[in-house]
């Protein structure tokens, strides 16, 4: 048996590149990327440096530009993934959604020990065990009430001039309608 030379393999640009964008959006270390696509871990690292450094930048290789690719390479694929689980998230409940800044109110109530009316209560353990152990924030906090205020009297006074003008406003429909019937008599 005699030893073959490895011939070295050939890749086309296309083939490069999608090498190089799947190693990029992958959440997989680019060596087992490498190693689905039967390519050299070293190979693949090199066409990523290559296709992701701007085209001035390829003549200049230094060790901090390197790590900044890392770097940024490594951002890009956590961006994709908070992005993916926000998303995913999103599309799971159809319920109100915490932000920042109510994480913050809720924060401050609960550091301050505050009371707050519609929003907050602090509660003693033996309410809490007579109520069965119910954390339900709506058994301990009354829900505002965000109906519209209806003020009776004006809604009256506002139905009682809406019924005056009808009244007028039939009269004189009557008084047109018997000016035609007496004209066409």
């Amino acid at each position: 048996m005699t030893d073959k030379p490895r011939q070295a393999k050939t890749y086309t640009p296309e083939f490069r590149e999608s090498a190089v964008q799947l190693a990029i959006k992958s959440e997989k270390p680019v060596s087992v990327v490498a190693k689905e696509l039967d390519v050299n871990v070293n190979t693949l690292h090199t066409w990523v440096s290559k296709y992701t450094r701007p085209a001035k930048e390829k003549q200049s290789k230094t060790r901090t530009d390197e790590h900044i690719y890392d770097e940024v390479k490594r951002l890009k694929k956590e961006l994709a993934r908070v992005t993916r689980e926000r998303d995913l998230l999103k599309k799971a409940t159809n319920n109100n959604i915490l932000t920042a800044e109510h994480i913050e109110q809720i924060m401050q109530v609960f550091d301050n020990k505050a009371n707050d009316d519609h929003f907050a209560r602090s509660v003693d353990n033996d309410k809490i065990a007579e109520n069965d152990y119910n954390l339900s924030v709506s058994s301990y906090v009354e829900a505002k009430d965000t109906r519209e205020k209806i003020d009776i009297k004006k809604l009256n006074a506002g139905l009682k001039t809406t019924v005056e003008q009808i009244d007028q406003f039939r009269k004189e429909i009557d008084a047109i309608v018997a000016e035609i019937d007496g004209g066409a008599a």
